[in-house]
């Protein structure tokens, strides 16, 4: 056998894995579909895992009106998670496009020298 069969065999995936667990977990757990997972985005928003305020809106947006959404889905006002992450998200990045701009690059420091 080579590699490939141990993941992959008979069509059947992680073949390996679940011959080896299967003295150890029931049937149906080993050979269910797959499953994703959700990230608890609305969870972290409501207790402030992420922060997120009229100080981190984005050029363009209005502070205030971000502060009220944030504010309106602490309080189970709203369900504008989806909003939010998004808004924290390009923050985020905006952010550190900033410091990365704002930090001289290897060759601005080779050519001070």
């Amino acid at each position: 056998m080579n590699h490939s069969e141990f993941k992959l065999r008979y069509g059947e995936t992680k073949y390996i894995l679940k011959k080896a667990l299967a003295q150890l977990l029931p049937q149906d757990i080993l050979h269910r579909p797959k499953q994703g997972f959700a990230v608890p985005i609305a969870k972290w928003l409501r207790d402030d895992a992420l922060q997120l305020d009229e100080s981190s809106a984005l050029a363009g947006l209005n502070g205030a009106f971000i502060a009220k959404t944030v504010a309106d889905y602490r309080q189970h006002n709203s369900n504008r998670h989806h909003f939010l992450w998004g808004q924290w998200t390009l923050a985020q990045v905006m952010q550190r496009h900033a410091a990365l701009a704002s930090t001289p690059s290897t060759a601005d420091t080779v050519h001070a020298l």
